[in-house]
Formats: structure tokens, C-alpha cells, sequence
């Protein structure tokens, strides 16, 4: 009988101390094609069977040396006899006798008087038991291994760890080399080798292979666009061992995967059931990756389209704010030109005033009288001071106006980058409003009826936005020749803070109405609306957990309603100011700057409260700050040329530290970013430009007594 998986005839080995048995036996089972061992000695069947590995044990049961069961139990002792039979041959088969033999391990039983036919069957099917069950053995183990590595592909998506799976479970076959051909949706054919050289290394097994892959796959490669990756594995190099090749075959109708291996040994029919095992479940797994990595890839095109989205949203955005404010520019030229009018003739007549007052003054320290020749033009000096006393009044309001027409239109031209802050609700509003004063002349008559509510928590910048455009819209709703009237309303509902704004306008058509928050929808001709307004309105309105509604009767006005969750705010605590400047100058304040007439400025508005020293410009500031020992408070512009006032700040740090919290920013405003962070993380004082001399004396005198101490006072929302 042959062994097929050995190649060889079954092995038998016999093991009786009866000369003439075994001989009488061994001549039985030769004529059958058996190889056939013989061994008298008991005692050395152990490492007979270890070196021989015979197919089946035929095994007297009682002999002089070492008994048959005895000899059976320490084959059994070894795993790999686990499968071995083992026939008992005697003459004993009592039921005593038949328990004792199972016992120990026996397979079957064999008379010793059966005829040589009955003994050569017996083997027979003891060889076939065996064949049975090794081969269920090994589909079993087969099954176990094709399960872990199912286990192991289902437990990534990732397309080289799936490969590096493979061909670790491929080793099982002595494989030399493994070769995978992968077609991608994005990038160029790439061609993954496994094993102790680079495929890419042998030009001439990359045209061999290519050209299986090729009529494989149905497609035509072009060798220079090929994208070749190697992993080494410690295998045995080729040596033109056959090649076995498979196309993957996934969901999709058209493969997009061939794999080879390069053999080190023949393989059987075993073998090649069980490679197809692994590569069809290595199929699935890569064209769920593939999929996977598409997706991957789409999230990540998508990603950046949405950022490039929010960014020209952004940009779209602040063009909006800008157009309105190119909208107001008529209207808030006209604010200014009127007190800056007035501010320039009376600087001019207070020219003219000083000239009169200084020749008076030369007449008297002369000790002139009136009726002599050198007396001064006949100018009332009474009447000279009280009118200048008028005009620097006059003047000092004029500049306060444009200050505060400036400020407003800085906050709606400024960006805050998404800062959360307190926004005081009424001052925003009041803000619009008096920007709009130019554009509401001859328009409407705009009624304010705004009452003290909390502040809300969210972006100045953008709620500015809101409360413009919907004013703006009420204002063009109006048609001319219609007695415009234009309601704004601010009270508190509940937790809410209720923004309104009612005009007595066209109103909205009906079939307008449901499009007027889209994107870009608008009624008015080409050039004069891009109908963003009302959707940023809703949009930046949404983002600060409101809502807004709109109520409209066509022809008679609308009512748009924007509702802000209020937010319960601590009352600031007051501020006790130092009962006035002291009679001698006190202390030494520091200005450094890089504007030479505001430094004079300095000098002549704080030169009763403190020892002014000033410096023009950071470089020469932080000379200064060397030379002066005692210093009580530094005043320093941010954006000056070659020193700003950041380096200041962070010299005085290294140099100074105890200088760091009498540091005073003075500035025009941080429209960069870089300076923004400055005032947000370092929390120094901050004092705006254009700023209150009152306020910059008491400052100064809080700081030489001592009443000033560090802490955050920028006007910055801070970071948390």
C-alpha cells in the first residue's frame, strides 16, 4: 500500500521476541508491498519508532523484557504518536485483557493464530484510519489558520498592513518571494515585493511579471510610472523555482489586485487548496481598504473645500462690512467735516488771539499806559480770554466728536478673529446708529427707544454687523417720497435681549419672503446689493445662540426681531480716583514714542503731576530706561519703526522685571495679529489714542503713591 503524502509504501514496524513470528509476518506483509521493521528488543522500540516513523505498530503483548502494554504506553507518552496505530498482537482477548489494552493506548487487536489474510486487512485499515484522520488533522488546523488570519486582515483597513499579513501567513509555504500588483483610483500602478531583495533591483523579472499582470488585469503599464515599494522578509533567495500567480477578485466587477508568489519547494495538492484559501479571504479586505482609503482621501478634498469655503465666506463676510462702510463713508465725511470745520477756524482765531494777548503783555512789562504811542491795538483783554476760554471749549468737543465718530467706525472695520467678549448691547447700538446718521438724512426719521439691558457674551465686530444691516435694509425699504419712519427697539424679554427694528416701508412680497436669508438672493438692480446682508445676519446671529424672525405686511413695512440669550453679568466695581494732581510734581512717568509732537503733548499736559522724561522712539526708550533709576510708570506706543514696544516690554522683563508692572500701553490700535496676542496674553494696562488727560493724570498720580497695582486692565477679551 503506498503513502501518498510520503511518497513511500506504508512503513510497518514488529516488535515480538519470536524469531520465527516475525520472519513467518514480515514475508506476509512484504508480498502486499509493506516495508516491513522487525525488532526482538522491546526496550529499544521507543527510538526505533522516533528514527524509523513507521505508518503502523504491530506489537506482541507478552514478552521476557518489557511488556507489550508497557511499550505501548510509552509511545503514546510523545505527541507526535498521537496518531499512530498501534495493534496489539495475542492471544489473550478476555474482556480484562481487551480494557487493559485500551487503556494503555492500543488501537486494535490482532489474534496471533489469524491467518496472514486477517492480519494484512487489520494493517490495511489501520493505515487508512490514519490517512483519515491526519487529514482531518490537517484541515482542521488548515480551518484554524485560515481563521487567524481572516481574524487578523478584518482587524485593519490599512492597505500595507494587510500585505504585510499576507505575507506573513504566506511563509507557511516556503515561499522565496511574493509580488502584489495593485491598481489605484488616485496615484500611479504600484508594485509591493516581499523577500530578501527589491523587486525593482531585477529589471528582468519586473518585464516578466509585468507582463502576467498585464494580460491578468487587462491593462498596459508603463514601467517609468510605476511606483515600486519592498519589505524584507528573511526568506530564502530565489532560484527559479515555478511561479504561482492570482488575480484578487473583490465586490467590484473589474480586479484591481494580482498577487504572485516565487516557490523554494513543490507543493501538493494540499497546498495549493490552501493558498487559494488565503488569497481569496486577502480579496476582500484590500478592496474595503482601497474604498476606505478613497474615502479617506474624499473627507480630506472635502475638508479643505469647506476651509476654503469658510474662507471666502470670511472674506465675503468682511467685504460686506467694508462695503457698508464705504456706504457710510458720505455720511461720516459729513460728521467729521462739520466739527473739524469749526475745530480749524478756531485753532486759527486762537492764532490771531495769542498774537494780540502777546503784544499786550509786552505793552505792560514795558510799563506802557494808554495814551502812549506804542499802545496795543485796542482789543479788550477780557474779552480776549473769555472768548478764548469759549473757543478751546468748542474746540475740545469738536475733537470729541471725531473721536468718537473714529472709534465708532474702527469697530466695525476691525476683525476680532472670533474673540468672545462682553459686548455691551446698547453702546453697539448707539454706535450704529450715530455712524448712520448721514445716510438717514432726508431718508427717515429714525426713533430710538433703546433700554438698558445685560451684555451678551460673543463678537462686537460681528453683532455690529447685525444691527447695521438690518437699519440699513429699513432705511432702503423706504421709498422716496414716503415719509420715512424707522423704529429701533432694545429691552430685555425674559432671558432674553430683544434687538428690533421697524420700518414703514414697501414690506416683503410673499414669494420673497422664504428666500431672503439664502446666500446671494437679492431684489435689488446689478451693482447695488450682493445679497449676503441678511444671511450673515442669520448666520452670525445663529453662532451667538439667537434666532430671528421677520414679520411683513407688502406695502405697508417690515419688523425684523433678532433675540439674544442675555447673559448675567457682575457689576463692575467703581473706580475711586485720586482727589487731584499734587502741588509739586511727584514721582517720574516715562513716555516713549515715535511721534515728536505727542511727545511734547506729554510734556505739557502731565508736567504738574510727575517728572516727564520722554523718548523718541523704542531704541532711545530703552536708553533712557537704563540711564533713570527711579521710574514709576512707563507709557509706551506699540506699533513704533526698528523697536516696537513689544521688544520694550520684553527687554524691561529681562532687565527691569520689577518695571513690568508699571508698563502702560499706548496705542492707536492692534489691528495685527501679533500685537492683538500681545495685549491678550500679557495683560498689561492699556490706554486708547486719542485718550483723556484726566484720566492719564490720575493714572500717573496712582502709580507715584503707590494706588496702582499690577493686574489685567487690557481691553482685550482674555484667553481661557
Amino acid at each position: 500500500m503506498t503513502r501518498p503524502e510520503h511518497g513511500r509504501p506504508g512503513r510497518v514496524l514488529i516488535i515480538d521476541d519470536d524469531p520465527e513470528y516475525l520472519e513467518s509476518t514480515r514475508q506476509g506483509l512484504a508480498r502486499e508491498g509493506y516495508e516491513v521493521l522487525c525488532c526482538e528488543d522491546p526496550r529499544v522500540a521507543d527510538r526505533l519508532v522516533a528514527a524509523e516513523r513507521p505508518d503502523v505498530v504491530l506489537l506482541d503483548r507478552h514478552m521476557p523484557m518489557l511488556s507489550g502494554l508497557d511499550v505501548c504506553m510509552a509511545l503514546r507518552a510523545r505527541v507526535e504518536n498521537d496518531l499512530l496505530p498501534i495493534l496489539l498482537v495475542t492471544n489473550d482477548i478476555s474482556l480484562e485483557a481487551i480494557s487493559q489494552a485500551v487503556e494503555a493506548g492500543v488501537s486494535d487487536f490482532v489474534d496471533k493464530s489469524a491467518p496472514i489474510e486477517i492480519l494484512r486487512l487489520r494493517v490495511r485499515t489501520a493505515l487508512q484510519t490514519r490517512l483519515l484522520s491526519e487529514q482531518t488533522e490537517r484541515r482542521v488546523d488548515e480551518q484554524r489558520f485560515l481563521a487567524r488570519h481572516a481574524e487578523s486582515l478584518g482587524a485593519s483597513l490599512d492597505e500595507r498592513a494587510l500585505l504585510r499579513e499576507a505575507a506573513r501567513a504566506l511563509e507557511r509555504f516556503d515561499i522565496s518571494s511574493l509580488c502584489v500588483v495593485l491598481l489605484s483610483d488616485r496615484e500611479a500602478p504600484r508594485i509591493a515585493s516581499y523577500g530578501a531583495d527589491p523587486l525593482s533591483q531585477d529589471p528582468a523579472k519586473v518585464r516578466e511579471l509585468l507582463e502576467l499582470a498585464q494580460a491578468e488585469l487587462k491593462v498596459n503599464f508603463d514601467p517609468d510610472e510605476l511606483i515600486f515599494t519592498h519589505e524584507s522578509f528573511d526568506w530564502p533567495r530565489p532560484v527559479g523555482r515555478p511561479i504561482v500567480a492570482r488575480v484578487l477578485r473583490g465586490a467590484a466587477p473589474r480586479p484591481r489586485a494580482w498577487l504572485c508568489v516565487e516557490l523554494s519547494r513543490p507543493w501538493n495538492d494540499a497546498d495549493v487548496t490552501l493558498f487559494e484559501g488565503v488569497v481569496q479571504q486577502l480579496a476582500p479586505p484590500l478592496e474595503n481598504a482601497r474604498l476606505y482609503s478613497n474615502l479617506i482621501n474624499a473627507h480630506d478634498e472635502l475638508a479643505e473645500t469647506l476651509r476654503k469655503l469658510r474662507q471666502a465666506q470670511s472674506v465675503i463676510a468682511q467685504n460686506e462690512r467694508l462695503a457698508n462702510i464705504g456706504m457710510l463713508a458720505a455720511g461720516v465725511a459729513h460728521e467729521i467735516n462739520n466739527p473739524l470745520a469749526f475745530v480749524i477756524s478756531n485753532l486759527n482765531v486762537m492764532r490771531e488771539y495769542g498774537r494780540d494777548l502777546g503784544q499786550i503783555v509786552r505793552f505792560h512789562q514795558q510799563g506802557g499806559h494808554k495814551d502812549d504811542l506804542t499802545a496795543p491795538p485796542t482789543m479788550d483783554p477780557d474779552f480776549l480770554l473769555a472768548d478764548l476760554e469759549a473757543l478751546i471749549q468748542e474746540s475740545v468737543e469738536g475733537a470729541n466728536r471725531m473721536h468718537g465718530i473714529v472709534r465708532n467706525l474702527r469697530s466695525f472695520a476691525h476683525q476680532s478673529g472670533g474673540a468672545s467678549e462682553e459686548v455691551e448691547v446698547q453702546s453697539a447700538v448707539e454706535s450704529t446708529l450715530n455712524l448712520l446718521n448721514g445716510e438717514m438724512v432726508g431718508r427717515a426719521v429714525v426713533v430710538r427707544q433703546l433700554r438698558t439691558v445685560p451684555a451678551v457674551r460673543g463678537d462686537r465686530g460681528k453683532l455690529n454687523q447685525v444691527f447695521l444691516n438690518l437699519v440699513v435694509n429699513a432705511l432702503h425699504a423706504i421709498p422716496e417720497g414716503r415719509d420715512g419712519r424707522v423704529i429701533v427697539r432694545l429691552f430685555l424679554d425674559t432671558s432674553d435681549v430683544v434687538f428690533e427694528v421697524e420700518d414703514n416701508g414697501t414690506g416683503i412680497p410673499d414669494h420673497v419672503l422664504p428666500h431672503i436669508f439664502e446666500p446671494f438672493y437679492t431684489t435689488k438692480e446689478n451693482g447695488r446689493g450682493t445679497g449676503l446682508g441678511l444671511t450673515l445676519v442669520d448666520d452670525i446671529v445663529h453662532q451667538h445662540g439667537g434666532r430671528v424672525a421677520v414679520e411683513t405686511e407688502p406695502g405697508h413695512g417690515t419688523k425684523f426681531t433678532v433675540r439674544l440669550p442675555a447673559r448675567s453679568t457682575v457689576p463692575m466695581p467703581s473706580i475711586v480716583l485720586h482727589p487731584g494732581p499734587p502741588d509739586e510734581p511727584h514721582g517720574v512717568a516715562v513716555f516713549i514714542d515715535d511721534e515728536r509732537f505727542l511727545l511734547n503733548a506729554f510734556k505739557r499736559a502731565f508736567s504738574r503731576v510727575a517728572r516727564i522724561r520722554v523718548a523718541l522712539g523704542g531704541e532711545e526708550g530703552i536708553r533712557l530706561l537704563e540711564e533713570t533709576p527711579d521710574v514709576d510708570v512707563i507709557f509706551c506706543d506699540l506699533l513704533m519703526p526698528r523697536v516696537n514696544g513689544i521688544e520694550v516690554y520684553d527687554w524691561i522683563r529681562t532687565h527691569k522685571p520689577a518695571l513690568v508692572e508699571r508698563f502702560v500701553v499706548l496705542t492707536a490700535g492692534a489691528n495685527e495679529d501679533r500685537f492683538r496676542a500681545f495685549l491678550e496674553d500679557s495683560g498689561v494696562r492699556v490706554v486708547n489714542k486719542p485718550f483723556s488727560v484726566h484720566e492719564v493724570s490720575e493714572l500717573i498720580v496712582g502709580f507715584t503713591r503707590g494706588a496702582v497695582g499690577g493686574g489685567v486692565k487690557s481691553p482685550f477679551p482674555q484667553k481661557g
